[in-house]
């Protein structure tokens, strides 16, 4: 079979450091729920990342083509990203939001400058579960309308409203959820 070329990459990564790969196996068996599953035979055990690459433990090297499952957009340990984090680090690294803080309204500002005056607000959240919680939640309020369709094979997150619009068996657990969340193959709109 023929193989394509890797293109150059003049980052070098650090040595890995940690437990050897078949104690990491064990680790995951024992000690990670199932239902966060490895979709491989023999499973990567990353440890560094460099814009659009990774680095296994042994040193090889991947070119990332799912973008951390499509949430890291701009590549791994983007210089100017990780900048801006330890910067804000060394600053302040939390605070709640019945306080006010520069960087969040600065943030604020600048997005809602970018939507169309109805849409002047946001709602700042930590996860994506979260995000699809809120979504549903105020899609029901505005519309009085209860049930939600969503596609199967997705994933939405894990948080018991987002867990309903999340159709993988593995993350399902037999408990009732997804109360009003409705599962399709393909959606037509005439």
């Amino acid at each position: 079979s023929m193989r394509a070329k890797m293109p150059p990459c003049n980052f070098v990564p650090e040595k890995y450091r940690s437990y050897p790969y078949e104690h990491m196996l064990k680790i995951r068996e024992q000690n990670i729920a199932p239902s966060l599953r490895m979709y491989y035979k023999k499973p990567l055990l990353l440890h560094q990342g460099h814009m659009q690459w990774l680095f296994d433990y042994e040193g090889r090297r991947y070119l990332d083509l799912f973008a951390g499952i499509v949430t890291v957009s701009v590549g791994h340990c983007h210089p100017k990203v990780t900048m801006a984090a330890q910067k804000q680090l060394a600053c302040l690294w939390h605070t709640t939001n019945i306080y006010m803080h520069p960087s969040i309204h600065e943030y604020a500002e600048k997005l809602t400058s970018f939507l169309p005056d109805p849409l002047k607000v946001v709602y700042l959240t930590n996860s994506g579960s979260e995000a699809n919680d809120l979504a549903m939640f105020m899609a029901r309020l505005y519309t009085r309308n209860f049930d939600v369709i969503c596609f199967r094979g997705a994933y939405h997150g894990g948080s018991p409203y987002a867990l309903g619009l999340t159709s993988i068996g593995s993350y399902k657990h037999g408990v009732a959820n997804g109360i009003g969340c409705s599962t399709v193959r393909f959606l037509f709109l005439i």
